[in-house]
């Protein structure tokens, strides 16, 4: 729905890249390719207790760099909001890091050692079958993965983050922090952990200037303030993709949308509206509805999954409230994006 989550969906589906299989051999080794540089493993800021070396920060940095470029346009930072756009650059990369590093913490916490012989063993098992899917064709290997910004260190760590979140879920299932069965979890849905809206959505993608897609989306909340019907506004002038092909709406479970979408979603009471929500997706306007028992019942198996999600999600954004981000005198050196002033 925004920058952010497009940034999270962006590195997922990085780490769970669809790998091709290729024939090719390299006689060279391993080593000679996918070792880190000097620069790669220099330490340029800590979060938390954990070193972050340059590849981590130019991996989260140059992603986002993409990203902004692709909505704000090259030399964003530059431009009439360049101080904005940079400070709010800077900020996603930093708690992009913080994010990642949290789960190294949280693991700690759980008596998990990020760095045991188990976890590191799966993570060169993982890595073998993907070396493997390129015939040991470590320089396309990289040339593939460089795509997203990663090197092999990169890749490695991002694996076994997905590992520990693996390995997290199961000791939070467990230890009962994270309700599993499905009686207990029928059961929740019955309640407000589960809310049904819609979404009423000017797309900022849709050719018109932001003015006009703020003005519309003002004069449909003054419209509906005034008692107009929601579902007719909806058909007449939503844009909502997602709506389009799910006309039950959005079923939101905690932790699994950004927090202004939830927190819209969960402030309201049933037939009630939103204000505007300012998206990067749009302007848009939510409406709470009662839920229905058939497609809760119907959809439980993906609403589980979301469930489950969802809690974990929570659960490592509370403890990334208590990571720290503390950058190196040498930081500034590393530093991906600057103005042009600087």
């Amino acid at each position: 729905m925004n920058r952010k989550t497009r940034a999270v969906c962006a590195f997922a589906s990085a780490l769970l890249l669809v790998i091709s299989a290729f024939t090719m051999f390299s006689c060279k080794k391993a080593e000679d390719y996918l070792d880190s540089t000097e620069t790669d493993l220099e330490i340029v800021m800590k979060a938390g207790e954990f070193d972050v070396p340059y590849e981590i920060y130019r991996y989260v940095a140059e992603s986002y760099r993409n990203q902004y470029r692709d909505e704000y346009g090259p030399g964003f930072q530059n431009g009439e909001r360049g101080e904005e756009l940079l400070r709010a650059f800077e900020e996603d990369v930093d708690s992009m890091i913080v994010k990642l590093y949290t789960t190294l913490q949280v693991s700690k916490e759980y008596g998990l050692d990020p760095d045991s012989e188990v976890i590191m063993t799966q993570v060169q098992y993982n890595m073998d079958d993907i070396y493997a899917s390129y015939g040991n064709d470590y320089g396309k290997y990289l040339a593939d993965i460089e795509e997203y910004n990663m090197n092999d260190s990169v890749y490695r760590f991002l694996n076994r983050n997905d590992i520990l979140a693996t390995e997290l879920m199961e000791i939070f299932i467990n230890r009962g922090i994270i309700k599993n069965g499905d009686a207990d979890i029928r059961e929740l849905f019955g309640t407000d952990v589960v809310v049904r809206v819609k979404s009423l959505l000017i797309s900022a993608t849709n050719g018109k200037t932001d003015e006009e897609n703020r003005k519309l989306a003002e004069d449909l909340k003054s419209r509906l303030d005034g008692g107009e019907d929601f579902e007719s506004l909806l058909k007449q002038y939503g844009e909502d993709l997602y709506m389009f092909n799910n006309p039950d709406g959005y079923y939101i479970v905690g932790g699994n949308f950004i927090e202004e979408f939830e927190d819209a979603a969960y402030s309201l009471g049933i037939g009630e509206t939103s204000g505007i929500l300012d998206t990067s997706a749009g302007y848009c306007i939510l409406k709470r509805y009662e839920k229905e028992p058939q497609y809760l019942e119907n959809h439980f198996d993906a609403l589980k999954n979301m469930y489950l999600t969802g809690k974990y999600n929570l659960i490592l954004a509370e403890a990334q409230k208590n990571m720290t981000l503390v950058k190196t005198e040498e930081f500034p050196k590393y530093q991906i994006l600057k103005r042009a002033s600087e």
